[in-house]
């Protein structure tokens, strides 16, 4: 909603006491809009949080894996020959 305050009034004639509404805004004058409105039509307990938006690269990797051993056999730390130090 580019203005999520104006549905405020409506919000509180649908929800029952103790019912929860989130609103989520781009920016930080909407927020202090919304919880004048959500004040004023009664509301409490207020509020707000921030998202920390992170960029994620994803690709598809392709390694292989290395077969593990069951438990407490002496090669469940397998290091392929390719990986090995080489003397």
């Amino acid at each position: 909603l580019p203005a999520p305050w104006r549905a405020v009034d409506a919000a509180a004639a649908v929800l029952r006491r103790g019912g929860r509404l989130c609103s989520y805004s781009p920016c930080v004058e909407q927020v202090q809009r919304m919880c004048i409105a959500l004040r004023e039509a009664g509301f409490e307990d207020l509020e707000t949080r921030t998202t920390l938006l992170r960029t994620f690269d994803v690709h598809k990797a392709e390694h292989r894996v290395a077969p593990l051993a069951p438990w407490g056999e002496e090669d469940a730390m397998h290091v392929p020959d390719h990986a090995r130090k080489r003397q």
